[in-house]
Parts: structure tokens; C-alpha cells; sequence
């Protein structure tokens, strides 16, 4: 290869270099050849690139769901040899479920704790288990006294009385009804109101009621009702007494007994 000399090298030189710019031309466009940094100016108002927005998360709306109260033998043991399972938290579905308004083929319970404490055969099983679970809404049938769910989640086990606190303090709509085994107390003047199995306490001129084989207790010139099944007419009836009469005592806690008669709680 040859050698370059200095006037081959400013050739190439001045070759590479543009062309001067045409004193005429409107657009200020070279005559010839790439155009100079020097014309390539920015718009009056550029546009800035916004960064693309992150897609929005997608929320799932979480399914209503509702508090079912529940009784079980000592180790959970229930109709048909099915076993509850006794941990919190965990999940529980029924192994035979059928979507049908009878009883049967699912697994059962009382909503917001209210409904026929007779339909269970644990209430009264010493150590029993009671427990609340969490139920989808929409997916609990009622039956009349009580209802049935495919699935849910266990939230609570241990005794009646806590059971049926528990409930009352996570169930908004729970305070609605005569809960099963709850205990309730209120002032003067007030009404004291539990299901089945529960002892309601109120104060001077108030009324404590409670359902079939619960206890009532109220203060002065108070009022006490209590339920019972009466199974030749099929139907409840309620047992009324006034504190004051008839041997009925203030701050005394009272029962039925098995003709229906108020009776001291011991």
C-alpha cells in the first residue's frame, strides 16, 4: 500500500465536510449532504414522555360471609361419624353436600347463634365443643331452628358461654337474636334477652328473658320470662313471673322446672 501524502489526506478531508448552506433556500435545508447540527433545533414545544402508567391491580371483592354457631362431642365427634376438626383456623367441608332444604347432607348449625338448641344431641354432653365458624353467605340454607353450609372456617372452640361471647362480639348481626348459651346483663329498666341454654341478668324494673332451660335474674319490681318446649301442641311457651310476688325474689337466679315453675337456680 502507498503511502498517503498530505494533500491525498486534506482531500479526503475537506471531501467529509458538508457543503455550505444555500443563503436561499427557504426550509434551511442544505443543498447537498446531511444537514449541520447546527440547524437541527428543538420544536418551540416539546413534548415530554409521560411514563406509561402500571395497570391497575385487579380487586377481588371478598365474598360476605357470616358466623354459625355449633356444638360437638369432647373430640369433635358428630352425626354419622364425621369429626369436626378442633383447631382455629382450620377448614371444614362436608363430604356428602347437596344443596337441598332438608336436613341432611351438609354441615349444620345455628346463624348468629339463634335457632332449636333440642336439634343437637351435645348440648348437654359433658366437655362438649362449641365452636364458631366463618360460612359464605350466600352458600347457607336455612331449615327451620337451625341451618346447613357445604363449607367453612373454624374461628372459635371452647365452651358455651365463651362461644356464644365470641359470636356476639364478631356478629354485629348476632345481638338481633336470643344467641344460644350467652350470657347477658343490663341495668334498670332494661331488657336482658338470650336464647336457649342462657342466663340473662337485669337490673331494678327491668325484664330478663331467656329461652327454654336458661336462667332469669332481675332487680326490684322486675320481670321474668322463660320459655319452654311444649312438645304435645309442638310449640314454645313462655313462663312469665314478677319479682315480688308470689315468693319471687330480687337478685335471685330462677329456672323452670319440670312442670313449668319457677324454681331458685342453684
Amino acid at each position: 500500500m502507498s503511502a498517503m501524502t498530505d494533500s491525498d489526506w486534506l482531500a479526503r478531508v475537506l471531501g467529509a465536510m458538508p457543503a455550505p448552506i444555500s443563503p436561499t433556500a427557504a426550509d434551511n435545508t442544505p443543498a447537498d449532504g446531511p444537514a449541520p447540527a447546527a440547524v437541527l433545533s428543538q420544536p418551540e414545544n416539546p413534548v415530554t414522555k409521560k411514563p406509561a402508567k402500571k395497570a391497575a391491580a385487579k380487586t377481588v371483592a371478598k365474598a360476605e360471609t357470616s358466623l354459625v354457631l355449633r356444638v360437638s362431642g369432647p373430640n369433635g365427634e358428630s352425626t354419622n361419624g364425621f369429626v369436626w376438626p378442633l383447631t382455629v383456623g382450620a377448614a371444614v367441608e362436608a363430604p356428602d353436600w347437596q344443596a337441598t332444604e332438608e336436613c341432611g347432607h351438609g354441615l349444620h348449625g345455628w346463624l348468629f347463634g339463634a335457632g332449636t338448641h333440642s336439634v343437637s344431641t351435645h348440648c348437654a354432653t359433658p366437655d362438649a365443643k362449641w365452636m364458631v365458624l366463618e360460612v359464605v353467605t350466600a352458600d347457607i340454607i336455612a331449615l327451620g331452628g337451625k341451618c346447613k353450609f357445604p363449607r367453612g372456617v373454624v374461628r372459635f372452640v371452647g365452651g358455651k358461654n365463651e362461644a356464644a361471647a365470641y359470636l356476639l362480639a364478631h356478629e354485629p348481626r348476632a345481638k338481633a337474636e336470643n344467641c344460644i348459651g350467652a350470657v347477658v346483663a343490663v341495668g334498670e329498666g332494661q331488657t336482658a334477652a338470650v336464647g336457649a341454654l342462657g342466663t340473662a341478668t337485669a337490673g331494678n324494673y327491668g325484664t330478663a328473658t331467656a329461652g327454654d332451660s336458661g336462667t332469669a335474674t332481675a332487680g326490684d319490681k322486675g320481670e321474668l320470662r322463660l320459655r319452654w318446649w311444649d312438645g304435645k301442641n309442638q310449640r314454645y311457651r313462655t313462663a312469665i313471673a314478677y319479682v315480688g310476688e308470689n315468693g319471687i325474689k330480687a337478685n335471685v337466679r330462677y329456672r323452670l322446672d319440670s312442670s313449668h315453675k319457677f324454681v331458685e337456680a342453684k
